[in-house]
């Protein structure tokens, strides 16, 4: 079946490079992108090839699930409670780290923002409907971005509950499982009944506290996590496939990929490059011919066909109307920007090279992790030619995950076992997690450390939370005692923001940073859309603004500051002219 739908997708590619071609010569039987009527165009294409791309969607993830189910009957996963209470301490650790994304939780926080306002509009009464703010994020842009199912876990959350603190639920339930799965992956390379000690903690400690993990879990708008989940299901079921070859395994190994791949752009090396080595190792390995290697070989055919179903999906939903609008690529001065591994990323190169000189001497054959190594390095390597690569940034918490993965390996087969000659099992344990705490505390010592980016985060849900309160405040305040109210600010994700427009004001006036002109949004009789010069009394609100307001130059000399959240902290401030 996939590979059928796969051929059907090269027949869609090669129709789709003709309309390309055809485009760039007779671009002005067009009407052009930024007039109405492109507009209008490039929002039809837009919604028909999408529907049509998730109804394709919907149809083969069904398919596949139906097959999953029709499979001879066999646990998924184990028994995640039987290993949590296995594992007292960590499972303590867990749900502590479980509690403290709740009740971090917030919407006050860059893009989720705006999307917040479709979750609270028509007096949540509405629910089970599409919401644009989520939609366009993802599917309205025509900037060669793709990963349409990105965010959309939020968005069909959105439909049940309004309340981010239950979201923050599903975040830790996500965090939760992929720990786990990670470490059975680890655990699955030992033979057969052995447990290595202290290993699910080792593994908690070494991808919790990571600064790609604080961005990923402490809020809402990064998609990694959801592809981490993806990734690590991924790699499990594929391994256990490989010992066991159970047709579901190989089944749910395909549903986990054809979820990733819609992601992250770049997920596509990270369930392709593991069956492409995997066939050719095989091949190399056994002189199979073309027969046997569709017998033997049939997950990574299948996984394989993945690869034409994603570059159809690509040049449908993203080059052809990016191609008609005549724009770069977002963030295309970002492309080859930077390039900053930590020594994670090193130990990556190193774990890899070892096990590859290992294979070349003849003392082990090439697995499964080798080809998640190869991968994870293709990933970061694609985000470092399209945006750039950090390893503290919120994109690499995958390549962070397979880091974790080999070191937990490296304990498993060398460390454990060495201590284990010396120490007892229970103090073993004790010297893995004293290892990982020991790494995780000199990490902490750098400037992109876990808890700098973690406290970066809370500090900022807190201050636009505590500074939109203290100005609905003193709003009110003045209103009551006759005052006239006028709220200006400056450059601020609050702009798209409808939620300004709770405060209790008489003019809301948005201060254009690069011209310097205010213009009043929102007010009284017909001042909407009009210049306005600030007076005396008027409030300036600075929710996000911070260093922005100096970057801008925006003149403050006339403001006195009556509010500020935190000293140490940029934004969170309320001004008051004079």
């Amino acid at each position: 079946m996939m590979l059928a739908i796969a051929t059907l997708c090269l027949v869609l590619s090669g129709i789709a490079l003709s309309a390309l071609a055809w485009l760039s010569g007779h671009r002005n039987l067009l009407p052009p992108p930024d007039s109405p009527a492109g507009l209008d165009l490039l929002a039809h294409y837009n919604a028909s090839v999408h529907q049509v791309f998730f109804v394709g969607l919907g149809l083969l993830v069904l398919t596949l699930a139906i097959q999953a189910c029709r499979a001879d009957h066999q646990q998924p996963f184990g028994s995640p409670l039987a290993t949590l209470r296995a594992n007292p301490i960590t499972t303590a650790v867990l749900v502590a780290y479980g509690l403290w994304m709740v009740q971090e939780s917030s919407w006050f926080y860059k893009e989720i923002l705006t999307w917040y306002d479709d979750v609270l509009a028509d007096q949540l009464l509405n629910n089970f409907s599409w919401r644009e703010s989520f939609l366009s994020e993802s599917l309205g842009r025509n900037d060669y971005r793709f990963f349409p199912l990105s965010h959309q876990d939020l968005h069909l959350l959105s439909w049940f509950t309004p309340y981010t603190k239950v979201w923050g639920v599903v975040n830790a339930a996500e965090w939760i499982a992929t720990v786990l799965l990670i470490d059975a992956i680890a655990s699955r390379s030992l033979p057969r009944h052995a447990s290595v000690a202290a290993s699910l903690l080792i593994t908690t400690i070494l991808y919790g506290f990571t600064s790609a993990a604080a961005y990923n879990y402490f809020q809402f708008i990064y998609s990694e996590r959801l592809l981490c989940l993806l990734l690590a299901l991924y790699v499990f079921l594929y391994q256990r496939y490989q010992q066991e070859r159970q047709p579901r395994d190989a089944t749910l190994t395909s549903l986990a990929a054809l979820l990733a791949i819609f992601l992250k752009d770049s997920a596509i090396l990270l369930v392709s490059l593991p069956p492409l080595l995997t066939l050719i190792a095989g091949a190399k390995r056994d002189g199979s011919p073309t027969r046997s290697l569709r017998s033997c070989y049939s997950l990574e055919l299948a996984l394989l066909a993945l690869v034409p179903i994603f570059l159809a999906s690509v040049l449908w939903l993203s080059v052809l109307p990016s191609f008609y609008a005549a724009v770069e690529r977002y963030d295309a001065g970002l492309r080859f920007s930077r390039f900053a591994p930590d020594w994670r990323w090193l130990v990556l190169i190193l774990f890899l090279g070892l096990r590859v000189r290992a294979v070349l001497r003849r003392q082990r054959t090439a697995d499964l992790i080798d080809s998640v190594n190869v991968a994870a390095i293709g990933y970061s390597l694609a985000l470092y030619a399209l945006v750039g690569f950090e390893s503290s940034n919120y994109m690499a918490l995958p390549v962070q995950l397979v880091v974790v993965l080999d070191l937990l390996i490296v304990w498993h087969h060398w460390l454990a076992p060495k201590l284990g000659q010396q120490l007892t099992p229970r103090r073993t344990g004790f010297a893995g997690a004293a290892i990982s705490l020991g790494i995780v505390a000199l990490e902490h010592t750098g400037a992109n450390s876990f808890l700098h980016r973690q406290q970066t985060v809370s500090a900022t849900h807190r201050s636009w939370e505590a500074t939109f309160r203290a100005m609905e405040k003193r709003a009110r305040k003045a209103r009551e005692a006759g005052q006239t109210v006028n709220i200006i600010y400056s450059k601020s994700w609050f702009k798209h923001s409808d939620y300004l427009k709770t405060l209790p004001y008489h003019r809301l006036i948005y201060l254009d940073p690069d011209k310097h002109q205010a213009r009043v949004i929102d007010g009284i009789g017909s001042d909407s859309g009009k210049p306005y010069t600030a007076q005396p009394g008027d409030f300036l609100l600075d929710l996000d603004s911070g260093h922005k307001l100096d970057k801008y130059k925006i003149d403050l000399s006339r403001y006195d500051v009556i509010y500020r959240f935190d000293p140490n902290v940029s934004n969170g401030r309320i001004f008051r002219h004079r």
